[in-house]
């Protein structure tokens, strides 16, 4: 899930719980201007890809 207006991807569990997030707004790898696009099949790894912006492939570090 994407934030409003601040550049933030969550990672939600299946009942809405928030358990990470990251990004801000800015052009810098790792943050996301206006992603449209997001890709979270794989538990580990983020793909985000916006109109303004590469795409981006995140691997996250587990808890």
């Amino acid at each position: 899930m994407k934030g409003a207006l601040t550049g933030e991807i969550y990672k939600l569990e299946l009942d809405g719980t928030i358990v990470g997030r990251l990004g801000r707004i800015d052009n810098a790898r790792g943050t996301f201007m206006t992603p449209h696009f997001i890709d979270c099949t794989r538990e580990n790894e983020l793909i985000a890809v916006g109109i303004s912006d590469w795409m981006q492939t995140i691997t996250l570090l587990p808890r």
